[in-house]
């Protein structure tokens, strides 16, 4: 942080009454600063140049204030460490703003849309099991997904699904399951 300031010896002459008065003082003089990239004048005092704080960013130099990161993005540091942009957040990220990184989606969720600031459910027969997805999978053959979050679970004995379902149904009395080649049923007989 430069700061620049120094002592002057300044002599102050004053004339009156035929006579003239003669004082020497010490000053401090402080010149403002034109502060960098990633910084930003002091609110009290100019001569002093201040990191932008944590989901604040400066991308021209002479700021006097830090502009805060927007929904959707994430701080760029310098390679002195210092605010100095903003960028998109990756697909299967978000943040609200005013945040120094972008935070991966929840198992469950989704964002494919760079740069946003919310994730999105996985819908009905969909799956996420990991954070940070882009997408959601459907859930496959043999499988259901009554929770987004989680793997899909096999059918039971006696039950099928032929794919991107919620849930498994049941055999019908009378007929029987076809199996998969890893013996999950993924339909009903005819």
């Amino acid at each position: 942080v430069a700061i620049s300031s120094g002592r002057a010896n300044v002599t102050i002459s004053r004339q009156g009454s035929n006579v003239i008065y003669r004082t020497s003082t010490n000053v401090t003089v402080k010149v403002e600063q034109l502060c960098p990239i990633g910084l930003r004048q002091n609110s009290d005092d100019a001569s002093v140049c201040d990191v932008c704080g944590e989901g604040t960013f400066a991308k021209q130099k002479g700021l006097k204030e830090c502009s805060p990161v927007a929904p959707g993005h994430e701080s760029v540091l310098s390679s002195e460490g210092l605010r100095v942009d903003q960028s998109l957040c990756a697909a299967g990220n978000f943040s609200l703003g005013k945040n120094e990184y972008c935070s991966r989606c929840d198992a469950g969720k989704h964002q494919p849309k760079e740069g946003q600031p919310s994730c999105e459910r996985c819908k009905s027969g969909w799956f996420a099991d990991v954070t940070g997805m882009a997408i959601c999978s459907a859930c496959p053959q043999g499988h259901s997904c009554i929770d987004a979050s989680a793997s899909p679970a096999p059918c039971k004995d006696g039950s099928f699904s032929a794919g991107g379902k919620e849930q498994c149904s049941p055999v019908e009395p009378g007929r029987e399951s076809v199996l998969s080649s890893e013996g999950l049923g993924v339909d009903q007989s005819q």
